[in-house]
């Protein structure tokens, strides 16, 4: 009896060494295994199809053929790591048989039997996911340059606008004042009041400038930066289409918070609130009177909440479950491009490791109650 069960035994091993050799032959990924030295013993098809060297080629050689000359010292020193762990796992450049580049994701084992220790490679070839993963992070960086163009255009009709009234009063004052020289009626009071006004309106055409120029640069730096001055810069330069759209601004925040990110792309995406509440505000017909947008800003543990809520009757369900998609308007192909609030999207999610959503809220603000589209950021107040 005793003989015969191990018979059995012996039988049903070799069905499942046979069963995982097939599956090793049919397998994508590279099965290659070698002796504890790392010569190659066994080299399975996806091996030959990822690497180029045929069964009889490679058998006998070292595994190092496969890694540059400078990761030499690193595949040994995985090797002996095995002798105190199960597995190595990593992400690698090998070569192929011509010499060219393949991404490579490794996981490095030890097989111990009665006679010898060997060594089990398993490799996937990733270097597709890696030229996807590219394409995507240019597909990115070229929506965020197109919605960048986008709003420097709108920026420079809004400087020119924002200008004109500030460089009126210059003129005009200066023209008084010489005017009054003139016919000897300058007083010493007048002379500087004039002056006064002029330093100040002055002053204001720089913080113009500085505000505009940070924001063309485009400049991608990560940085410690006051929120409330960083959405003050952003309605500095959106005063115009607030201005001459008759949109009431209402904030309630801690003007000393702080956060870690990218003020400049923020900028821009508090920009793409507004033009976005702006255009709402056209399309509905919104009465000039009841045009605001609510700007909330609240602390909680470790996470900053910023709430753009405007009181432009909201939007239909099916516009708010598409609205960070790329491309996707309703203002038609002449009046919007469907970048903004991709790139919004983006930036909050993948750059500054928050989330953001739209949705409709209402409102209540001096005893009447308003309905509008609300986005809703979280942002980490300790980002790295």
């Amino acid at each position: 009896i005793g003989v015969g069960r191990d018979i059995t035994e012996l039988k049903l091993q070799q069905n499942n060494l046979e069963e995982q050799a097939h599956i090793i032959q049919q397998a994508n990924d590279a099965f290659i295994r070698t002796d504890s030295e790392g010569n190659i013993i066994s080299w399975n098809p996806a091996a030959q199809k990822i690497f180029g060297f045929s069964k009889d080629e490679i058998i006998g050689l070292n595994i190092n053929i496969l890694y540059p000359k400078n990761d030499h010292d690193m595949l040994k020193q995985s090797i002996l790591l095995l002798n105190y762990q199960d597995e190595m796992r990593s992400t690698v450049e090998l070569l192929d048989k011509i010499g060219s580049n393949i991404a490579i994701e490794q996981t490095i084992s030890k097989l111990v039997n009665e006679d010898e220790a060997n060594i089990l490679f398993v490799l996937k070839d990733v270097t597709f996911n890696k030229q996807l993963s590219s394409e995507i992070n240019k597909q990115e960086k070229i929506i965020y340059n197109q919605s960048h163009h986008v709003s420097v255009g709108q920026m420079i009709g809004n400087i020119a606008h924002q200008w004109r009234q500030p460089l009126s009063v210059i003129t005009t004052s200066v023209s008084g004042m010489l005017l009054k020289k003139e016919v000897n009626s300058l007083s010493d009071k007048s002379f500087d009041q004039t002056c006064n006004l002029v330093l100040q309106t002055s002053k204001y055409l720089s913080n113009t400038i500085n505000d505009f120029q940070r924001f063309i640069k485009g400049e991608r730096i990560f940085e410690t930066f006051n929120i409330s001055q960083n959405i003050q810069s952003c309605l500095n330069l959106q005063g115009p289409v607030l201005k001459d759209n008759h949109i009431n601004i209402v904030k309630e925040f801690d003007e000393t918070l702080e956060l870690k990110g990218y003020p400049n792309e923020l900028t821009q995406c508090f920009m793409n609130f507004i033009n976005n509440s702006k255009d709402a505000f056209l399309m509905n017909n919104t009465a000039p009177k009841d045009r605001f947008i609510f700007i909330k800003m609240k602390k909680s543990d470790d996470q900053l909440e910023i709430k753009f809520n405007d009181s432009a009757g909201g939007a239909p369900k099916e516009v708010i479950q598409k609205v960070f998609d790329q491309y996707f308007t309703t203002k038609g192909e002449q009046s919007g491009t469907g970048l903004g609030l991709n790139m919004t999207y983006n930036l909050i999610v993948k750059g500054m490791n928050g989330n953001i959503e739209a949705q409709n809220e209402l409102v209540e603000y001096k005893g009447k109650t308003y309905k509008g589209l609300c986005f809703t950021i979280h942002l980490p107040l300790n980002n790295e």
